[in-house]
């Protein structure tokens, strides 16, 4: 078994201290010190190397999580194109509910969403703070209530819903 590094520097730094304290000439402290750096030396080195080893594979890691996130977005907005061709043709044909083997598919409603507003023209009461956004969930609740906002419309979807 091997000693690791931190007994290997107690080690050393009790025998300098040792050394120190025995009066000995410079040329001789010197040279016994040198001895004793060989194995203190060469742990230190090898636990460097795995240092310089662990981190490459951290950049290798990083270089696998980019790849993987580049992959990750590409299926998304597969998935999502597939998804928006499905609901333009089963709207285009006037079927908003097909079951299938393993599936069923139908369009729902959703939460009315808000659109087309812009910053400059939206009132201080819709705005979120601290870097003043619009609250599209307030303006969304005063379009539904009939008071209008200036620069903002409610926009009706459907979401396109696939179940097993």
């Amino acid at each position: 078994m091997t000693t690791p590094l931190y007994a290997i520097a107690e080690q050393y730094r009790a025998e300098v201290e040792a050394l120190r304290n025995l009066d000995l000439p410079d040329e001789v402290l010197a040279d016994t010190l040198e001895s004793l750096d060989g194995e203190l030396e060469a742990k230190a080195v090898s636990v460097a190397h795995v240092v310089r080893a662990l981190e490459a594979d951290i950049e290798a890691c990083k270089h696998v999580e980019a790849a993987h996130e580049l992959w990750r977005k590409s299926v998304e907005n597969r998935a999502n194109r597939l998804r928006q061709y499905l609901a333009d043709c089963l709207t285009r044909a006037g079927k908003p509910k097909i079951s299938g083997v393993g599936v069923n598919i139908a369009f729902r409603p959703s939460v009315a969403a808000v659109e087309d507003g812009t910053q400059q023209a939206t009132p201080e009461d819709f705005l979120v703070y601290p870097d003043p956004r619009p609250d599209k969930t307030a303006i969304r609740d005063s379009l539904k209530a009939g008071m209008p906002v200036a620069g903002w419309k409610l926009e009706e979807r459907n979401n396109l819903q696939i179940k097993p």
